[in-house]
């Protein structure tokens, strides 16, 4: 299939480093880094402020990512699992 409409980059896009413990964000490869807790309440309180435009950028990694999928899932925020290759 060959793709013929425009590609457009979202405005905001957030970097996720994943560990059993943490998620380390970075926005748009700025100078600052946060950190939240990787469990549902924390990674679903951080979700909630994200603009639904965002797309957010995690590597695929052995069951880090449930949390966060499932809490960008539920608010239709757009996401990229990539392999961390």
């Amino acid at each position: 299939m060959t793709w013929t409409g425009a590609f457009t980059m979202p405005p905001i896009i957030i970097g996720c480093d994943l560990s059993r413990a943490f998620l380390d964000l970075c926005v748009d490869a700025g100078p600052t880094t946060s950190q939240i807790r990787n469990t549902p309440a924390a990674v679903g309180k951080w979700a909630d402020t994200i603009d639904p435009s965002t797309l957010v950028v995690f590597e695929a990694t052995s069951g880090c990512d449930g949390a966060v999928m499932a809490a960008l899932d539920t608010r239709r925020i757009a996401y990229a699992r990539v392999n961390p290759r």
